[in-house]
């Protein structure tokens, strides 16, 4: 059937008329297909599951994508201090929550920033009802004090089946949907 549907302008046109509604459907339906691919929504909090938990320390990470009205994202990223350290050796993580700077979505592709100060880690793990350093240190939660200088660091990810690919330093962090 709608195969019929094409056939009747192709009809028209071989009878001299008819030629712009072809054009016509085939901008439109382009025009629908373009649509569909920009909205896509990421909105949602992910969760990257950290290999090495124990019962007495859960290390797990977070990024709460939110869509904005214009279309753009804003986020948090919850996490540890071993984003910013090259190597943790016989102390435990601080933890974090930041906001995403800078974020860009492209296609599959996700890049953001973190710019973290001494005064952002802390030695309880931050909840995800918090959203920013501020909320934790009214909360009570003690400051991390090993003394790590960190320094903005910019992220790549990738966007694939619903999951947040994220490429890091040392591995690949694959974040999964929590809804």
């Amino acid at each position: 059937m709608k195969n019929l549907f094409f056939l009747f302008p192709l009809g028209l046109m071989a009878c001299g008329g008819g030629g712009e509604t072809i054009a016509t459907e085939i901008n439109d339906t382009t025009s629908v297909s373009t649509d569909t691919v920009q909205s896509i929504d990421y909105s949602g909090t992910y969760e990257y599951i950290y290999p090495y938990n124990s019962l007495d320390l859960i290390e797990n990470h977070y990024i709460v994508l939110e869509k904005n009205t214009d279309n753009t994202y804003s986020g948090r990223y919850y996490g540890t201090t071993d984003l910013f350290d090259e190597a943790r050796e016989g102390y435990l993580p601080g933890f974090f929550v930041l906001p995403m700077q800078n974020i860009l979505i492209e296609g599959e592709n996700l890049a953001f920033e973190l710019n973290p100060t001494p005064q952002d880690f802390f030695n309880e793990t931050i909840l995800l009802s918090m959203n920013s350093s501020a909320d934790a240190q009214v909360a009570g939660f003690t400051a991390w004090e090993i003394g790590l200088k960190p320094e903005q660091k910019k992220f790549t990810a990738k966007l694939l089946g619903g999951t947040i690919s994220l490429e890091n330093q040392l591995e690949e962090m694959n974040f999964i949907p929590m809804n």
